[in-house]
Parts: C-alpha cells; structure tokens; sequence
C-alpha cells in the first residue's frame, strides 16, 4: 500500500506525461495501465488538484473567519475528488455505449496525469508571475493551456478511437462538470461569508 501512494510515483507519472506532451515517449509505453495505474492516477490526480486550489487560499492574506477558512479548505479538498470520480464514471459509460469499454483505462490514465501536469504548469507560471513580480509569465499561459488542450484532444482521439466531435464533447465534459462542481460550491460558500 505505501508503494500505491508513493511520491516517487507522483513525479514518474508526471514525467512520463512530460515526456508524451514533448513528444519523446509513446503513451503506450510510459503509463501503468493496470487498475492499479488507474487508481494511482485517481489519487494522484487528486492530490495535486487539492494542492493547487488550496495554495492560492494559503498564500493569500485572508480576513476570513476560521470557520469559512475550513470551510474553504475541505471543499478545495473534496471537489477535485469528486470531480475525477464523475469525469471517469461519465467517461466509462461514453465509451460502454460506443462498445470502447476496453479502453477506459488506456484512454483514462494518461488523460488524468498530462491534465494534472498542465494544472502544475500553468499554476507554476501564474505563481511564479505574481511572486516573481515577471509579467511576461502571464502571457505564457495562454499558450501553455492551448498547448496542453492539444495534446488533451489527441491522447482522447488515440487512446479511444472516437471521432473528433466525439473527443471534443469529451473535452467539453470534463470543463463543464469541474464548472459545475465549481458553481454549486460557491453558493455554500456564500451562505457562510462574515455579514
């Protein structure tokens, strides 16, 4: 179990998806495509989404009550979680009606961690911008999302033989259940903001 969620594997997996998105690596050759590797990306995916939500909230200056800072930190804590788990279910039954159920994990695994290395990317290019004081990084941000939104949308139509408005809708889901997820939060949030 400790090699399950071993931080050695966290970086591995993120280099490998550096290694795809570059173009030095197959997809097919880097990724642990077992449910192993599935559930590693699960939590991994997780972890570092818990992370990136919650640095903002910890480096922030907040005059906030204790009880909405907790507030914060537990949904930044549980959403990136529910939303890998919603994302992989409705991605499982795409692929069942269009008789691709077998390649769920081949499609998920690398979709998750190349995603998760364009959430580090572009947060290390916002943070490094704002504490840095370097306001060229915010003009790489831009491209480094439509690079990584590239090679998002040609892992989906490789890894699961979709056509292209098929891994579209795919890429399209994914936004809008994280939106969702994002929307129906905030109210909670509202309901305990200091008056």
């Amino acid at each position: 179990m400790g090699q399950f969620l071993a931080p050695d594997i966290i970086f591995r997996c993120l280099g490998a998806a550096l290694s795809v998105v570059t173009g030095k690596a197959d997809v097919n050759k880097v990724f642990d495509f077992t449910s192993t590797g599935f559930w590693q990306a699960v939590i991994g995916s997780w972890l570092i989404g818990m992370l990136l939500d919650i640095a903002p909230l910890v480096m922030a200056d907040m005059s906030l009550t204790f009880s909405l800072q907790i507030h914060l930190l537990l949904l930044n804590a549980f959403v990136p979680f529910v939303g890998v788990l919603f994302f992989a279910s409705a991605v499982f039954h795409v692929l069942n009606l269009t008789g691709r159920a077998d390649k769920f994990i081949r499609f998920l695994v690398p979709y998750i961690w190349v995603k998760c290395l364009a959430g580090v990317s572009v947060s290390v290019l916002a943070l490094g911008g704002l504490v840095a004081g370097i306001s060229w990084l915010a003009f790489a941000i831009l491209p480094a999302g439509l690079w990584f939104l590239i090679k998002l949308y040609s892992i989906t139509r490789s890894q699961t033989s979709l056509s292209g408005a098929a891994a579209t809708g795919i890429l399209i889901g994914d936004l809008a259940i994280h939106m969702m997820l994002a929307v129906s939060a905030f109210p909670g949030m509202l309901g305990m903001a200091p008056q």
